[in-house]
């Protein structure tokens, strides 16, 4: 999406048609007879027009308009294009900063403290000790009472750690919050601002030549985005997976756009007209560019947010290894100084006191990001096929669908029924996580629907079983059902059987030898007087699905079964 915003947006088979029936249209006397009635009913309404604007009027000739057109197109070629590279390069510094964060994170880690000027103050004064008071060194009190300095010292050392723990946890979270990921995110909005700016001179110059006169109302996407990032409006959520300052930026242009062509009589005279359907098709085609730059932004945005998070998580981990190696490094000299404590050494060299230095970058390994790598939302995109690795679900997926439709069925006291709009809720969300098969990204949203639909139960709550109530509805008297809550219809469906239909998913398609020889096995296993078949004995029949090259993995199949 992102590739196609440039040079295949920039000059589109719509611009080059709404050129040349802007040209027809200028040619025509139609269409100044028309504007002249127009703005003659303008002159009575508002007290008379000066003869400057009169004059102004009189300058959309043909060939004044086809002069501001290609003024226009070459502006919007030149500027689309700057814009587009500089979207382009933001990649490349964000590769930069997530790989050069890493390493500026460990040289932090790293950083110099007063561990070792506080061992050297502890072994300067026992040196001073020893030398003046030989004798008291064997004495056993004075030892316990060298010991205990000793802990102090080791507690002094553990409290220096800590600080540096916490001040590398504070350096986290400014970076998380104000950090390189959040400015370069900001710089790519204004980017996309640019571009929507780029669209509104293309749209008030078609308006313009349409209606030969300026837009009563002003469009602008750079001033009221940089109005917004100035009042910290967060550039991404990470939660609704949008931009709050796209969505204020776009609501705030289709309103504008919707006052221009609805609530303007002069156009809305002209609607039904040719020249009315221009404009019509001109807003069609900016809405559309509006979405496709939010669609480009937001998987820019994503990509950012899911790598600096990526960092980030490992930086916390980073630090835990940290503060475990200066503990063992300030233990190896607190052992040392007891040792020479207990055995009564009266000098203590400087040498054997010398903490290690810290040698994180041999001992870490850090996550290398390459610039010629495919971008994140591009290296992703793959068709789907007749094989079933494409229609099916992971068997981890499968467990995180079954907790969350558990969760929200529970939460509102159904033992096997959930609302059909939480249902459509949880499948749209695991589809934009990626945790669907691949078939069902390109399903139809209609699709999803109908599927639901095959599953409708009427809801049975936790009062209707402790009172014996609905069992006979549940049991398949009754197959669809609503209940009218709160004034609003609303429809249940049965969650365990759709969630069986989607572990069924995962095998492959039988044939009629298939079935056949799946009815001989079953007929065999059962018992011969009441022809029913044990669950054991059925889960030990072999079926057709059970050879096929690259099946789920069984172990976890039975550990999910277990749990």
């Amino acid at each position: 999406v992102g590739e196609k915003v440039g040079e295949e947006q920039l000059g589109t088979r719509e611009s080059h048609q709404n050129r040349k029936s802007l040209e027809r249209i200028a040619s025509k006397n139609s269409l100044q007879s028309k504007m002249s009635n127009h703005f003659s009913q303008s002159k009575l309404s508002s007290g008379g027009i000066h003869s400057k604007k009169q004059k102004k009027q009189l300058e959309f000739t043909r060939e004044y308009m086809i002069q501001i057109w290609e003024e226009m197109a070459s502006a919007y070629i030149r500027e689309g294009v700057l814009t587009i590279n500089e979207i382009k390069k933001s990649r490349e510094k964000m590769v930069e900063n997530l790989n050069q964060s890493q390493s500026d994170f460990i040289t932090f880690l790293e950083r110099p403290c007063l561990k070792q000027d506080k061992v050297n103050e502890f072994v300067l004064s026992l040196n001073k000790f020893s030398l003046e008071f030989p004798d008291l060194r064997k004495d056993d009190q004075t030892k316990e009472e060298l010991i205990n300095r000793l802990e102090q010292l080791s507690n002094t050392l553990w409290t220096i750690t800590e600080q540096r723990k916490d001040d590398s946890i504070l350096l986290i979270r400014e970076m998380s919050q104000g950090g390189w990921a959040d400015q370069l995110m900001r710089q790519i909005l204004r980017n996309m601002a640019s571009l929507v700016e780029i669209e509104i001179k293309k749209f008030e110059v078609v308006y313009r030549m349409v209606m030969q006169n300026e837009m009563p109302v002003e469009l602008d996407a750079e001033i009221l985005t940089k109005k917004l990032l100035n009042r910290l409006v967060p550039a991404y959520d990470d939660q609704t997976q949008t931009s709050p300052v796209l969505v204020q930026v776009i609501q705030s242009l289709s309103k504008k756009l919707e006052e221009i062509l609805q609530n303007n009589p002069l156009v809305q005279q002209i609607m039904d007209d040719y020249q009315g359907r221009i404009l019509r098709n001109e807003k069609e085609i900016f809405l559309y560019k509006l979405g496709v730059i939010n669609t480009w932004a937001l998987v820019i945005l994503e990509e950012i947010s899911m790598h600096s998070q990526q960092v980030y998580e490992q930086l916390d981990d980073w630090i835990v290894f940290a503060v475990a190696q200066e503990n063992q490094i300030s233990q190896q000299v607190i052992s040392v100084l007891r040792e020479a404590i207990q055995g009564e050494q009266l000098n203590i060299e400087d040498y054997q006191v010398q903490l290690q230095p810290l040698q994180l970058f041999s001992m870490i390994d850090t996550i290398h990001f390459s610039g010629k790598a495919m971008p994140l939302y591009l290296s992703n995109v793959k068709l789907p096929s007749d094989e079933i690795e494409s229609r099916r679900f992971q068997v981890l997926h499968l467990r995180q669908l079954y907790k969350e439709m558990r969760f929200f069925s529970a939460a509102r006291g159904n033992l096997n029924s959930l609302d059909s709009q939480t249902y459509v809720n949880i499948i749209m969300m695991a589809i934009r996580q990626g945790r669907v098969p691949l078939q069902f990204k390109f399903r139809r949203f209609e699709q999803f629907a109908l599927l639901s639909s095959k599953f409708f139960v009427q809801t049975i709550t936790m009062l209707d079983i402790q009172s014996g109530a609905g069992a006979e509805a549940y049991n398949g008297k009754l197959n669809i059902a609503s209940i009218q809550k709160e004034g609003q219809q609303r429809t249940f469906l049965d969650w365990k059987k759709l969630l069986t239909y989607f572990a069924l998913l995962m095998s492959t398609r039988p044939t009629e030898r298939d079935l056949g020889q799946l009815r001989v096995k079953l007929s065999v296993a059962a018992a011969a007087p009441s022809k029913f078949i044990s669950k054991k004995e059925f889960v030990d029949v072999p079926f057709w699905f059970d050879e096929v090259e690259g099946k789920p993995d069984s172990t976890l199949e039975a550990q999910w079964i277990e749990q």
